[in-house]
């Protein structure tokens, strides 16, 4: 509505050139259908899954739901983009589960560490210092993969972080069950330990998906594809957060009953597990300061994909897009990395690919900042 009263400060399209910009996007859309519908399918998804959960209370038919919605999404991916852009879909489907497979429960954690009798009874005062906390680790974590993880391979960097995950999830255990005061620890260092080391082990596996998401998007579709990247890795943390939700309900456990609750820390953490596999199934071979390497069956289509999106004379005779070389045994590769300054959701996809240096900004894996304590963006999230 501010666009079209004019309180925006953009610019308008001339009237006499509306038309052709109408007819260059229906052009766009008529050479790439593909691209279009599975933003649709995605779209439609998240809408159902958040009107069921809203609708329907049963715990059971909101879990039926959330794995329904998870299959039909990564099916959506397969199905429509596969045979194009195989190397972006798996990379897709990866962001994807490995938000899903990530419950969440972290509301029910900061409800038992601020109000329930048996737990530390944290006061506000604390929780922001914990926050504090958190972005101290933020920056070591930045800092650390940096120095020493950018020339590690894509597959080597997110085991170590997710294994990592897994060890600092477990930490929860350690805390619900009081063992920390059993071996002398108390409950604000222990705490403080825990939420600087999250941060830490988040940036190791967020930089480098961030630079392999800008690395596995086409020329020609590079706002596109990278939104819808981002989108599934928020759409995937949601799925997260649904998944964890019908674990507590699962397990019976309210605010008035904390029981159950290590048994669902310690089905959350074993759960952080899953995506491991699909590391080494989904992933890309390369490193974040590296070029971008493709299998020859794999840059088939994508470089067809290329000549049909792109201008005829960005491309060689070659068929291979100006600003990529190919090495001796037919691999495409091209450049591109992340601008940890650089704000993926304003900036200029070209922008993004070709920064010299392989960063990623400072965001967590739904694209936010650490927020409140105990948020999904928060360094409490687990």
């Amino acid at each position: 509505y501010g666009a079209v009263r004019r309180w925006l400060p953009e610019r308008q399209t001339p009237k006499h050139l509306r038309k052709s910009v109408r007819t260059e996007a229906r052009e766009k859309i008529r050479r790439s259908p593909h691209i279009y519908v599975i933003a649709g399918a995605i779209s439609l998804c998240a809408v159902a899954l958040a009107v069921t959960v809203l609708v329907v209370g049963d715990t059971l038919t909101q879990g039926i739901a959330t794995v329904a919605v998870a299959v039909a999404v990564c099916l959506s991916l397969y199905f429509v983009l596969h045979k194009r852009l195989p190397v972006l879909t798996k990379a897709a489907m990866f962001i994807f589960l490995r938000e899903s497979l990530m419950p969440s429960v972290s509301e029910t954690k900061l409800y038992w560490m601020t109000e329930y009798e048996g737990g530390p009874q944290f006061s506000p005062e604390f929780i922001g210092i914990t926050v504090c906390a958190s972005y101290l680790g933020l920056f070591v974590g930045i800092a650390v993969y940096n120095r020493y993880l950018t020339g590690f391979q894509y597959r080597t960097v997110f085991t170590f972080a997710q294994v990592l995950l897994v060890a600092i999830s477990f930490l929860d255990l350690v805390l619900v069950t009081r063992s920390n005061l059993a071996i002398g620890i108390p409950d604000e260092i222990f705490v403080l330990s825990d939420e600087a080391l999250l941060p830490v082990a988040r940036r190791f596996f967020i930089m480098p998906m961030f630079v392999m998401a800008a690395k596995v998007v086409p020329k020609g579709a590079e706002a596109t594809l990278f939104s819808m990247l981002m989108a599934l890795s928020n759409f995937g943390s949601d799925v997260g957060a649904y998944f964890g939700a019908g674990l507590v309900g699962v397990f019976g456990v309210t605010r008035d009953d904390y029981s159950q609750l290590p048994w669902v820390l310690f089905v959350k953490s074993l759960f952080r597990l899953a995506p491991i596999p699909l590391i080494f199934l989904l992933v890309p071979k390369g490193a974040p300061d590296d070029e971008a390497e493709l299998t020859d069956d794999e840059s088939t289509d994508t470089v067809q994909l290329l000549r049909e999106q792109s201008d005829p004379h960005d491309v060689d005779d070659g068929g291979v897009e100006m600003g990529q070389t190919t090495d001796r045994d037919g691999v495409l590769r091209h450049r591109g990395v992340m601008n940890p300054l650089h704000s993926t959701a304003d900036s200029d996809a070209d922008s993004v690919v070709r920064t010299p240096r392989s960063h990623a900004p400072l965001l967590d894996g739904n694209g936010t900042t650490p927020g409140a304590f105990g948020g999904e963006g928060s360094p409490t999230s687990t």
